[in-house]
Parts: C-alpha cells; sequence; structure tokens
C-alpha cells in the first residue's frame, strides 16, 4: 500500500511601501507598520503558516497556509 500526501500550496506575500524615504516622519510610520501586522498576525493566526514580520525598513512578508486564504480575507 503506497501512502499519498496531499501538499497545498502556501502562497508567499512580499509587499513594500511605496516611495517611504519620501514620508516626513517616516520612523513613527514604520512603529505603527509594525503594529499593524502584529494585529494583521495575532487576527488571522489560523490562516498564517509564517507571521507577517518587517524584512528591511518598510519591506514586509508573510506565508499564508494556502492560497485560497487571500481571497477570503481581501475581498
Amino acid at each position: 500500500m503506497t501512502r499519498q500526501t496531499v501538499r497545498t500550496p502556501y502562497a508567499a506575500i512580499i509587499g513594500d511601501i511605496k516611495d517611504s524615504r519620501k514620508i516626513a516622519d517616516r520612523k513613527e510610520v514604520q512603529e505603527q507598520f509594525h503594529s499593524i501586522l502584529q494585529i494583521i498576525n495575532e487576527k488571522y493566526a489560523e490562516d498564517i503558516a509564517s507571521n507577517f514580520i518587517i524584512t528591511l525598513g518598510d519591506s514586509f512578508q508573510g506565508l499564508l497556509k494556502n492560497k485560497q486564504v487571500i481571497f477570503k480575507h481581501y475581498f
């Protein structure tokens, strides 16, 4: 008997705040953005495989358990 594995594809979300260097109070915006990502991680924890984090200044990434949840939360 052969064991069959069903794989659910993950969905990587990667983004960047456009023209963030032009923001007058960039540090404050980055702090607020960090707080927002924490809220998202808590609110949608069941759908997140790897928490959303800030990777460099104003870039961020996170990993969803499957691509279908994008539409569940986005639309």
